[in-house]
């Protein structure tokens, strides 16, 4: 079962609290860590929700923080093609 969907503007404003949360005691790791936190920024994935929607039944226990499961598969994939 498909559980609650955090739509791409609210996750923009999450991460923006966030980022400001870890400023300035983390900047180094921020600016590390930059272009992956642009790309999770930019990726829309309120677009998928129709996909994956008929991907999960209609019972059982919801799947939690499903789209930034899909977000860190999307890095990890990205990341790894750098490796090889």
């Amino acid at each position: 079962m498909l559980g609650y969907w955090r739509p791409h503007e609210q996750f923009q404003q999450w991460l923006e609290k966030k980022l400001l949360s870890f400023l300035p005691e983390h900047e180094k790791l921020i600016r590390f860590y930059g272009d992956i936190l642009e790309k999770v920024y930019v990726l829309n994935l309120d677009r998928l929700l129709p996909l994956a929607m008929g991907q999960y039944s209609f019972t059982g226990r919801p799947a939690k923080h499903q789209p930034e499961i899909f977000r860190a598969l999307d890095e990890f994939v990205c990341s790894c093609k750098f490796m090889w």
